[in-house]
């Protein structure tokens, strides 16, 4: 059984338990970049991948895809996940960039800064860290969590407060009728053990401040909230072109 998963730290929950995919010997794990899952599951070369709705909506056309409704990834108002960094002083926004503008959360990020100050931007690459593509360029979208110090924006905080629902990451997806027999176990025995169907997330500051700090939470599960939020961004990317239909959200057994 081959399984492809994006290559981000800020993920391994849902693929994190290295003792079972070490002694499992039908089972390989390909860790790539967040791009590349949909590809190597269009191209049949593995049997599941995580997906973001971008990787999931791009299957759409060519491919019977089906979301497997066990762990997943979403996020809900503040999480630190990733965030939109400003130059300080700036007064126009003319250059972005990022050292990861094809992975999702980025993507929504640039388009999400778009829309709030009413720009059009095209989210350019750019390789270093933050202080180095601040020196070239008007903000950058990144990885990383903000701090005090930073003038930034938090995405999943930006998304929530524009749309006040989930912004879905990742789901597990197969293709319809092509389903290895151990692989929806083989899922969820690749999760960290205990995994919390919801993580707390609170902003850290390293000294008293005067104002509230900024709370969400990691949704690590499929659920009905997160099914509703996962349509409503298809049409979203839709409705920014990404693509000429609106996918339609497809579970396994069920659809």
């Amino acid at each position: 059984m081959k399984i492809a998963v994006p290559n981000n730290p800020n993920f391994e929950n849902l693929y994190g338990n290295t003792h079972f995919i070490n002694n499992t010997k039908d089972l390989q794990l390909y860790k790539v970049r967040e791009e590349d899952t949909h590809k190597l599951l269009l191209e049949k070369k593995v049997d599941a991948a995580l997906l973001s709705p971008i990787g999931y909506g791009y299957g759409y056309k060519d491919s019977d895809f089906r979301i497997i409704p066990e762990t997943a990834c979403s996020a809900v108002e503040y999480t630190g996940l990733a965030s939109i960094f400003f130059q300080h002083g700036l007064k126009n926004i003319t250059k972005v960039a990022s050292d990861s503008p094809n992975d999702f959360m980025i993507k929504m990020g640039g388009l999400l800064l778009a829309e709030k100050f009413d720009l059009a931007i095209e989210l350019l690459t750019a390789k270093g860290d933050k202080a180095e593509i601040l020196k070239k360029y008007d903000a950058a979208v990144l990885w990383q969590q903000s701090d005090s110090t930073d003038n930034a924006l938090d995405i999943s905080d930006e998304w929530f407060d524009a749309f006040e629902m989930p912004l879905p990451l990742l789901a597990w997806v197969t293709h319809e009728g092509q389903t290895p027999d151990k692989l929806v176990q083989y899922i969820r025995n690749m999760a960290i053990p205990d995994l919390e169907k919801e993580e707390k997330k609170i902003e850290t500051i390293d000294k008293q401040v005067d104002f509230d700090l900024r709370k969400g939470h990691i949704f690590w599960t499929w659920t009905d909230e997160v099914e509703k939020a996962f349509e409503q961004i298809l049409q979203y990317l839709f409705f920014h072109q990404f693509f000429q239909h609106i996918p339609a959200v497809k579970v396994l057994g069920r659809d």
